[in-house]
């Protein structure tokens, strides 16, 4: 029987992270694609994976598209928020990294109070 695109997309992303443990960004890059391809049930955590690819290969407009497209997927990933915060940091866009590290805050909160 065929595997179920859940299944699938663990995988891609469980290998990507290897990948990416191993300081091979662009293989990983490839795999958290495949994840993505394989279904929306991990979209938001293959989106952060892969922005940290791209991190890594120094594209940060690429990375913060990914964190981006990671938020969409999920509004309280607040790992998303970080990531981008800290790129933007790196890009001198303090403004855009104070939003990001504040809705980081919020999200953290929301979940506090549940």
């Amino acid at each position: 029987p065929q595997p179920d695109p859940h299944d699938q997309a663990a995988l891609w992303i469980g290998k990507g992270q290897a990948l990416l443990n191993l300081g091979n960004a662009q293989d990983a890059l490839s795999c958290f694609d495949k994840a993505l391809e394989a279904g929306p049930q991990h979209a938001a955590d293959a989106y952060v994976k892969r922005g940290l690819a791209l991190e890594r290969l120094e594209k940060m407009e690429d990375a913060l598209e990914s964190y981006n497209l990671a938020i969409g997927a999920d509004e309280a990933m607040t790992l998303a928020y970080l990531y981008k915060g800290a790129v933007c940091n790196r890009l001198q866009r303090y403004r855009e990294a104070l939003d990001c590290y504040e809705n980081a805050l919020r999200c953290e909160q929301k979940l506090a109070a549940h």
